[in-house]
């Protein structure tokens, strides 16, 4: 690392002492004059011409050592303002060599490729500030050099590809266009220069040279890759090149253990153009699911996984995960049924993947396609749990929303009827924590609650909890089957009376439901004696009042106290009005109901209810704030472990959270910390 620091400033002296006829290095950009950081030094141009006649080889060996350096020793080295500059002359260079890439030296070449792979590097490491790399990249990427930036260079090379020799340099510095684009600027189109001026050309090019070379592999993959994050209009009406990726893939699952890097490049941008543009079209295509997940079961793959996508297997292997946990859903069996087949190998692949948005994507298949056989490991559970609390953000009134904790928790709620999962949880001591996401969603968790109940006693008093069938009673089958359909958004088991094959049946049906939804009309009282049941089995009811044209008046004393008893969460419909909203009206009421009944399971200390004692926080906001401010990386570590979203976010007396300080004090692993266990970015701490 010392001889790298010294080797720096001796480029960085070298060209100090070059004179300088340009003035301060300057690039225009509309109103403003943005000064690259180097007030005291000659101008890049200078500097570039200086190093090319005098210490190329330096250079070289700089480079090279870089790419051995772990991320944190490199970003220290970057970080550095004054090293900055020369990875900027050095990163400038490159266009330099690009240029006349037709008469280098083959030794020339692999230092470009070299300096090419440095750059991604760069790019992805999480130790450098997203924005010092923007601002490098910014600044690289409007740089010319014979009238040409970098993209208007690469599509004048595109266009006359002659050498086999140059598709390798061209595939990489194609590559890193991509990951500019993806990686630092977050696919935000809004970088108003040249660079974005011959998108649409370079595209167009692109796709012709895709069909006028098809058997070179890496040129294609590097061609698609670019297709997919910096596409022009239009490119996801383009089948006959989805058709293509598509046989590509299907064709090279026979051959894997022969796949070359060409092979698995040309994979990569296969994956990625379909995944990204062509997710719908192959959605329900078994064959092609099937392909995919023998691609993430290749434990070939699993070895080579890194945590940024600085390789194309690791590319491949989040690119198709993200694929499936976009693309599942309830009504996607044949999916559900194909991941149930690789359940291990998933379970093996996430011990392997790096990136923690990744491994949480895992978790969420692995929930959803489980079975009352498979196994689910312990520690799926439990990062499941954490992923739920970490999601959970307090809006600014103190409620609760969930976002992308519904996914999980609803996976939870299957996977807790299985004998195995509902013992791995009371085991996991997370009882309270179920408890706890009652106050969120308690359609999700009720019957988890009932499942995992550890004493007689609980259990006992726990069966007043809705259970699963919801029922309806209604004297006109036609109208029962058209509230049936409505409900159906998001009751999941709506059974219909009128249906029983005997009165046994209904009777059973109505004593062991979660809750019985009543359609009052004026024929319903013939009916009326399903109600009295239900009543008298303290069945949850909600009375739905279907009227036509006159007001809804029943004259049996029954009816008109269920009018009166549950006059508060009356529904009225007319006939005519019966649409989805009917479903979202009832789920507030079960919910307001749902949660009197909880309060009333934590308030009675005398029913007999065992459960753990409720979660307590010992540490405070001002403890995480204290140790986030000297520096105190174990302490903030336990801290974590022990305290929920609220506490991490809070703001103690001089208004500034635990990430604020953190940042201040430039504490960059406890940062990392703090966003990984759910922190806000977006909390201000002034007034």
């Amino acid at each position: 690392m010392e001889i790298i620091k010294k080797q720096l400033d001796n480029l960085l002296h070298h060209v100090s002492l070059r004179p300088n006829s340009h003035g301060l290095c300057k690039i225009k950009e509309e109103e403003n004059i943005l000064f690259l950081h180097t007030l005291f030094y000659p101008c890049i141009d200078d500097g570039i011409e200086y190093l090319l006649n005098n210490n190329f080889q330096e250079i070289i060996e700089v480079v090279n050592a870089c790419l051995k350096f772990d991320d944190q020793d490199f970003a220290t080295l970057f970080m550095n303002f004054e090293h900055r500059t020369v990875f900027m002359i050095i990163t400038k260079l490159t266009l330099h060599l690009l240029s006349n890439l037709n008469s280098l030296k083959v030794l020339e070449y692999d230092h470009l490729y070299n300096i090419g792979l440095l750059t991604i590097k760069i790019m992805h490491n999480k130790h450098i500030y997203d924005f010092q790399k923007t601002e490098f990249y910014d600044i690289f990427f409007r740089y010319r050099f014979q009238s040409n930036n970098l993209t208007e260079c690469l599509l004048q090379l595109i266009q006359n590809i002659t050498d086999s020799l140059l598709i390798q340099i061209i595939c990489l510095w194609l590559d890193i266009v991509v990951h500019y684009q993806h990686v630092v600027r977050k696919q935000q189109n809004d970088l108003d220069h040249n660079y974005f001026e011959p998108r649409k050309i370079i595209s167009e090019c692109v796709i012709k040279q895709i069909y006028n070379l098809p058997n070179d592999l890496r040129l294609r993959g590097s061609f698609l890759f670019y297709l997919t994050y910096i596409p022009y209009d239009h490119i996801n009406k383009n089948e006959k090149l989805a058709s293509i990726c598509y046989q590509y893939i299907l064709s090279q699952i026979k051959n894997l253990n022969e796949w070359t890097s060409d092979t698995i490049h040309c994979l990569m941008g296969s994956v990625c153009f379909i995944t990204k543009h062509f997710s719908q079209h192959f959605k329900y295509d078994e064959e092609y699911d099937e392909s995919l997940l023998f691609i993430v079961s290749y434990e070939h793959f699993h070895k080579a996984l890194v945590s940024t996508w600085t390789n194309d297997e690791t590319i491949i292997i989040h690119t198709i995960i993200e694929y499936f946990y976009t693309n599942l859903d309830d009504n996607n069996e044949k999916m559900i049924i194909i991941l149930d087949t690789t359940i291990d190998k998933l379970h093996k692949l996430y011990e392997n993947v790096k990136d923690n948005l990744i491994k949480m994507n895992i978790c969420y298949l692995i929930l959803v396609s489980t079975h009352e056989g498979c196994h689910v490991s312990d520690e799926i559970i439990l990062k499941s749990f954490q992923y739920i609390r970490n999601q959970r953000r307090i809006t600014w009134n103190g409620d609760i929303e969930m976002g992308e904790a519904d996914k999980f928790l609803r996976a939870l709620k299957k996977v807790s009827h299985y004998d195995s999962i509902k013992n791995a949880i009371i085991r996991l001591d997370k009882i309270n924590e179920l408890v706890d996401l009652i106050n969120t969603d308690f359609d999700i968790i009720d019957d988890s609650l009932v499942l995992q109940s550890k004493k007689r006693v609980a259990e006992k008093t726990l069966q007043k909890v809705p259970r699963n069938k919801v029922v309806l009673s209604c004297s006109n089958t036609e109208l029962a089957i058209q509230v049936k359909r409505h409900l159906e958004k998001f009751h999941y088991n709506i059974l219909i009376l009128n249906q029983c094959n005997n009165d046994m049946e209904k009777e059973n049906l109505i004593s062991t439901c979660k809750c019985m939804i009543v359609c009052l009309t004026d024929d319903y009282s013939e009916y009326q004696s399903e109600l009295i049941l239900a009543h008298k089995n303290q069945v949850i009811t909600i009375p739905i009042v279907i009227e036509n044209e006159k007001k809804y008046c029943p004259n049996e004393p029954f009816l008109k106290f269920i009018l009166e008893k549950y006059s508060s969460s009356l529904i009225r419909k007319n006939i005519n009005e019966l649409n989805d909203s009917l479903a979202d009206e009832i789920k507030d009421i079960q919910s307001t109901r749902r949660r009197t009944l909880l309060n009333s399971f934590k308030a009675n200390s005398s029913s007999g209810i065992e459960f753990s004692p409720s979660i307590t926080y010992t540490y405070t906001a001002e403890d995480l704030y204290k140790s986030c401010k000297e520096n105190d990386i174990n302490k903030v570590k336990e801290y974590l472990q022990n305290i929920n979203i609220k506490i991490l976010n809070e703001r103690i007396w001089n208004r500034s959270t635990a990430l604020h300080i953190a940042s201040y004090n430039g504490h960059n692993e406890i940062v990392q910390l703090l966003l990984k266990a759910g922190a806000s970015r977006t909390i201000r701490n002034s007034p």
